[in-house]
Order: C-alpha cells, then structure tokens, then sequence
C-alpha cells in the first residue's frame, strides 16, 4: 500500500509541474483497494491514509483510460478484466511473459493481452523488491495511443488529471 502512496505523490507532482489546473483529485485520495481478504480493522487503517477499500467489482468498474491500475499476484484474471474494459495509463501488474507457462498462474497472460500490450505500451522495469513483489514490470500508455484517444473524443485535461 505505500506503493500506492508513493505513485499518488509522483502523479500529484506531475501534475503540479505541468502546471495543468489542479483538479485537487489526487490529493483527495482517489486510490481504491480491491481485495475480499480485508478486514474491517484493514479499511480503518488504509482510510487513514487516502486509500479507499471498495467492493468486488466495484474497483474494476472504476478503471478507465486514465487510471493507474496496480496489481501484485492477484487470484483473479487482473490482466484479462482490465483489458477488456480500458486502456489504463500506467499498469503496474505482473511481467507479460512472451510464452504460456506450464505453471498453473491465477493471472494467466493469453495472447490477446500479449499483443495489448505489445500495440499500446512501453514496458518499463520496475525495481522494487521482487521478494515482496514479484515479477512486476510498468507498462506505460504510448503517446501515440494517448493522442489517438484524444482524438476520438477525451479531453487532455482529463486524462492528465488521471495520470
């Protein structure tokens, strides 16, 4: 979770050099945690600092294209839901790998992802600790397709606001 802290502050100081209006909305805590496994005493703590602990689907329903989506070994199809609802600004999710496992994986990559990923995103490393981790990679919307999305009818203030 202070990964998710840590991103809000990037974003919020990205937002800040650019100098593009201030929406406040970062800074309000618009980060939602997902996960059956927390308690009650979990959604006080995480309360506490920004995080809010919203329902299964709900945080799915909550992604469009100019969410950060961050996911650490989930037990569900993390990669496949999000793909077939947006095109997220930033992923930080388990590594796309290049070929089917023979490991039975609770967030399989199939080819349809694959090839997402390859067409919409720059794939960055990312240099936490794999011990707690994993195999995470960031994997960061092209330009282009920002462009193009932007032409199809969302506004820059938007999605900037949101990255």
């Amino acid at each position: 979770h202070a990964l998710l802290l840590t991103l809000r502050e990037i974003l919020w100081e990205k937002e800040k050099r650019a100098n593009i209006g201030l929406s406040g909305q970062l800074s309000e805590g618009l980060i939602y945690a997902q996960d059956p496994g927390y308690t009650p005493v979990d959604q006080v703590v995480l309360g506490e600092h920004g995080i809010t602990v919203i329902g299964d689907p709900e945080g799915f329903l909550e992604v469009d294209d100019g969410t950060a989506v961050v996911s650490c070994a989930p037990a569900v199809l993390v990669k496949q839901i999000v793909t077939d609802l947006a095109q997220p600004s930033i992923m930080i999710v388990d590594r796309v790998s290049r070929e089917d496992s023979k490991t039975l994986w609770l967030d399989p990559d199939s080819p349809r992802v694959r090839q997402y990923v390859d067409e919409l995103y720059d794939v960055l490393p990312f240099h936490g600790e794999q011990e707690f981790f994993g195999d995470l990679a960031i994997y960061s919307r092209q330009q282009k397709v920002t462009n193009r999305l932007l032409e199809l009818g969302a506004s820059a203030q938007d999605l900037e606001e949101k990255t």
